[in-house]
């Protein structure tokens, strides 16, 4: 992840499989553990930025691979402040 200004961050991952139908971001807080689906992106997308963020509060978020039968374990998870 990378901070691009004060209120958004760009996100990027690896499209490991062949398969893959889609990604879902999902973000939290650690005011709001429980995660929030941010966004369901379509296959070979590998990059999204999040705006509207809060200046000096930490959002984490995690990418999830979606295809016809399964989706794959979260990502790591990210943090920014």
């Amino acid at each position: 992840a990378s901070v691009v200004d004060n209120d958004s961050v760009s996100l990027q991952w690896t499209d490991a499989s062949a398969t893959t139908a889609g990604f879902r971001v999902y973000q939290f807080t650690s005011d709001d553990p429980v995660p929030v689906l941010v966004t369901d992106l379509g296959p070979e997308t590998t990059t999204y930025e999040v705006n509207g963020l809060v200046r000096g509060k930490q959002y984490s978020f995690f990418v999830q691979a979606i295809n016809l039968t399964t989706n794959s374990a979260p990502s790591n998870v990210v943090s920014v402040d």
